[in-house]
């Protein structure tokens, strides 16, 4: 593998892992490290606060908040959102006869127009978590086309979900042109569907395991395919019910 710079060592990790898709594991330790970093000391820096306040943050990452060791940050931020959020709550009250935006001469409402768009389409930790996954998806594709190690890594790997092979898809073309764009959209291709074909079979096996012609036949790798299914097709990480 030619040298790592610092810049690459989250995106060969995430490549070198083998615990599903590259992309997913890239993600999660992305929102690890986020909640970590705003449940640690950087509640308390100004332009953090200032950030956290202006957007607030999505149900899952406002339940994560909760959740976290720090109550005491929590509470802040909670505190400090609200305190934004009552000035622009109260003025709803003042028209409550309104009846919202315009719509367009199209019968559309424009962009943001809605009240949920205004105070709910924002996440401070999303937005942070998204930016960063932006450059690494940017420095993978900068290693394919630089990497010839990297590009043999990649065909190994264990194979994307459905919601990040798209992106990579679709993102190849802003990256690529002629047959190197085919040879990566291939690429990609072959090394998703192998495993979407994989986990598609252990989830038809699942199924018929519960008929009772095959109730005394092995389970294989079969029992958790319905969690892996999911993954594949969501990007969601689930925990094993089992």
């Amino acid at each position: 593998m030619a040298k790592e710079k610092i810049y690459t060592i989250p995106v060969n990790d995430a490549f070198h892992s083998k615990e599903g898709c590259p992309l997913c594991s890239m993600e999660n330790k992305l929102e690890k490290d986020a909640l970590d970093f705003i449940t640690g000391s950087a509640y308390m820096v100004d332009d953090i606060r200032m950030e956290t306040d202006r957007l607030g943050f999505c149900p899952s990452h406002w339940k994560d908040l909760h959740q976290a060791d720090n109550r005491l940050g929590s509470a802040l931020m909670t505190q400090t959102r609200m305190a934004r959020l009552s000035g622009e709550l109260q003025k709803l009250a003042m028209d409550p006869g309104a009846k919202g935006p315009k719509k367009t001469l199209f019968g559309r409402q424009p962009a943001g127009a809605s009240l949920q768009d205004r105070f709910l389409s924002d996440c401070f930790l999303c937005d942070r978590v998204q930016k960063q996954l932006d450059q690494y998806v940017n420095t993978l594709f900068h290693m394919w086309k630089r990497e010839e190690e990297f590009q043999q890594l990649f065909r190994s790997s264990e194979g994307f979900c459905l919601p990040h092979f798209l992106r990579l898809y679709e993102e190849a073309a802003s990256h690529f042109s002629g047959k190197e764009l085919e040879d990566f959209r291939l690429a990609a291709w072959e090394v998703f569907f192998s495993h979407y074909r994989q986990v598609q079979e252990e989830l038809d096996w699942f199924i018929r395991k519960f008929d009772y012609r095959f109730k005394d036949e092995p389970w294989g790798n079969s029992k958790d395919a319905p969690r892996r299914a999911i993954e594949k097709l969501s990007g969601l990480s689930l925990t094993d019910p089992s």
